[in-house]
């Protein structure tokens, strides 16, 4: 199971343990916003290297990730990598903590 961390001014580090059990310290970053908005998506960069992945998930729910486990497993099947696993669970709390709410009309409050 992951550990998620969050500091003071909001970054958030993600630890994930592979399968011989290293634990790798990965960030959680948003992604680009020239991205298509329909996604929820995120960067996600292990601290000990150069590896950078964008896992992201759009308005059919399939989930997607950049990292070799995925692309090499997934092949038109369901998989999920480690990375989508935990990003899977930060969405459900974000989206928790944060529900979509329709505009709200403006309205004059009477004084």
């Amino acid at each position: 199971m992951a550990r998620l961390n969050i500091d003071s001014s909001g970054v958030i580090l993600l630890e994930i343990p592979d399968v011989k059990g290293d634990v790798h310290t990965y960030s959680v970053n948003p992604t680009p916003t020239d991205l298509d908005p329909k996604y929820w998506s995120v960067l996600v960069k292990r601290l000990d290297s150069e590896d950078e992945y964008l896992v992201a998930v759009g308005p059919t729910n399939r989930w997607t990730c950049g990292c070799k486990d995925f692309q090499f497993r997934a092949k038109g099947q369901p998989y999920q990598c480690k990375h989508i696993k935990d990003m899977k669970c930060i969405k459900a709390a974000t989206d928790r903590l944060m529900p979509q709410r329709e505009p709200a009309e403006t309205q004059e409050i009477a004084s």
